[in-house]
């Protein structure tokens, strides 16, 4: 067999080929579902799969309000990371340059201070929410799951085992 045969068709290649692209089938697959659905249908949804943990006299309200929130907030994050690096750019700093020490380094001079404006902006929020729901339920408003809805978390469910078996 030609040595190019075995390059492209290592079977190592193949499950990294494999592995990124169950890695962006995830993301845009993640990507869909939060620019699709509104926070409280995802809200409702998480508290509707968590009620087996009611059993436990657990409260999945919260549990499936800091999930959302948590996921609402990542793009955030993203932002204050990239206005960081920009930051660090406009002082000359090259972040591409150098070793991989080097670039490690520079990077963790800029997740500090992404730490910081992220813990910063969750107590903001944390404040806010306690200030506008005064210890109250997160949700009032009860959702009842249709037969649709039970389709289409059946379906998403197999497309995402057919993605983890792929």
């Amino acid at each position: 067999k030609p040595i190019i045969f075995n390059i492209i068709f290592n079977s190592s290649f193949l499950l990294t080929f494999q592995l990124l692209l169950k890695i962006i089938i995830v993301i845009l697959y993640s990507q869909v579902l939060l620019f699709t659905t509104a926070t409280s249908d995802m809200i409702f949804s998480i508290e509707w799969l968590l009620r087996p943990l009611k059993l436990f006299k657990i409260n999945t309200k919260q549990i499936s309000f800091c999930i959302c929130l948590s996921i609402v907030f990542i793009p955030v994050v993203i932002e204050q990371f990239n206005a960081i690096i920009k930051s660090i750019k406009g002082r000359g700093i090259n972040i591409e340059k150098g070793n991989i020490k080097q670039r490690i380094m520079l990077l963790t001079s800029a997740i500090i201070p992404m730490f910081i404006l992220t813990l910063r902006s969750a107590d903001v929020l944390a404040e806010s929410l306690e200030l506008r729901y005064d210890n109250k339920s997160v949700s009032n408003i009860t959702y009842k799951v249709n037969i649709s809805d039970i389709i289409i978390l059946l379906i998403h469910v197999i497309l995402i085992i057919m993605g983890v078996i792929l």
